[in-house]
Parts: C-alpha cells; sequence; structure tokens
C-alpha cells in the first residue's frame, strides 16, 4: 500500500490518501497514471476479465448438449443455482483469507483449479465417456461448483487489484467480462446438432 501511495495512483480510500502535500492540496488532486506503454496492463486486465468468466461460460453454452443428454431434466437450472450459491460461499471465505494469501496466490489458485476442473470433464465426461449418465449429472453439477470457486477468487482478486489503480483500470476488466459472453454464440454457428454436437461442446471447454 505504501509503495503504490509513493508512487501516486493508490485509489483506495485510506487515511494517507486524505493527507494535504504541497500548497494544502491533497494527493488525491496530484495523480498520476502508472506508465503503461503499449496499454499492455490494459489489454492484460481486458483478456483477465475474460478468462475468468470463460470456464461457467463453456458450461452454459452447451445448453443444447446438456439438455438433449438429461432431457426433462432442470440441469440448466441446476448448473446456474450452483454456481450462484458456490459463489456466494467463495466471496465470504475469499475475503476472510484476504491477508492470509497474497494476490498472485489466489489468482494462480483459481486459474489452475478451473483449468484442470475443465480439462477432466472434457476428457473423462465428453470424450472418454466413462461415467454413467447419473454420474455425470452430478459430477457435472461438482465441476460447475469448482468453477465458480476458481473464478471467484479470481474476480474478487482482480477488482482488488484494479481498486489500487486509476479506474480506466477497473473498466478493462469489465470490458473483459462484457466480451467474454461473446464466446457464447460461437459454437450455435454449427448446423449439425447430432455428431458435431459433442464437438460443438468440447470446444468450448478448450
Amino acid at each position: 500500500m505504501d509503495e503504490n501511495l509513493s508512487r501516486g495512483y493508490c485509489q483506495l480510500n485510506s487515511p494517507q490518501v486524505g493527507r494535504k502535500w504541497k500548497g494544502g492540496i491533497s494527493s488525491r488532486d496530484n495523480i498520476t497514471p502508472p506508465r503503461d506503454p503499449c496499454s499492455c496492463v490494459y489489454l492484460s486486465l481486458v483478456l483477465a476479465g475474460a478468462g475468468f468468466l470463460l470456464p461457467y461460460n463453456s458450461f452454459i453454452t452447451a445448453v443444447d448438449f446438456y439438455q438433449g443428454r438429461y432431457p426433462g431434466s432442470t440441469i440448466i437450472f441446476d448448473m446456474s443455482l450452483t454456481y450462484i450459491v458456490v459463489a456466494f460461499v467463495s466471496v465470504i471465505i475469499n475475503n476472510a483469507l484476504i491477508e492470509a494469501l497474497r494476490m498472485p496466490v489466489r489468482i494462480t489458485f483459481g486459474y489452475i483449479l478451473s483449468f484442470f476442473t475443465l480439462m477432466m470433464i472434457a476428457l473423462c465426461d465428453l470424450w472418454l465417456q466413462l461415467f454413467t449418465l447419473d454420474v455425470a449429472y452430478f459430477i457435472t453439477l461438482i465441476a460447475v461448483g469448482v468453477v465458480a470457486v476458481g473464478s471467484t477468487v479470481q474476480q474478487s482478486s482482480f477488482y482488488g487489484y484494479t481498486s489500487m489503480l486509476p479506474k480506466r483500470y477497473t473498466q478493462a476488466v469489465m470490458t473483459g467480462e462484457s466480451e467474454s459472453l461473446t464466446s457464447r454464440y460461437l459454437p450455435f454457428m454449427a448446423k449439425d446438432h447430432s455428431a458435431s454436437q459433442v464437438y460443438r461442446t468440447m470446444t468450448t471447454f478448450q
């Protein structure tokens, strides 16, 4: 925090920010953004914003596949409910451990958790089909819950980080989240709903 304040771009409402500097002008009046050649940091945060929502979007994009695999079920509603409940609990736990674990550790943990979960579903469930339908149903919900943990930890960590930067960097994360929604429409370009359905579903997990 002191390092960020010395650079003049900490946006948090701390007592130090309210201190007056030369001429009675507060530090917030002298805020200068960090050096960002070619907007590399901005673009990185856009990608980060898209990245932590893509795992969940991968499941929602496969709505046709899951409805065809589990006809008459409430699989989409169950996935949405599971994600919301687990994400809520994850935010509480993340806030409780925010001082115990460094931000890079939390972000890396979220990426690893989401990546290996998606790989497990793509290989074991969709490609090799190692599970029966009843077992696969619950494994899918468990995978959504695990992805919710990883995505929520990343999301809260990135927003906490950008709160110490100028406002445009928070906007970058929000832009990435918005752009990740466009991935939902890509698999529907395929018109074959039989053999290509599994292929389109697996491509959403990559």
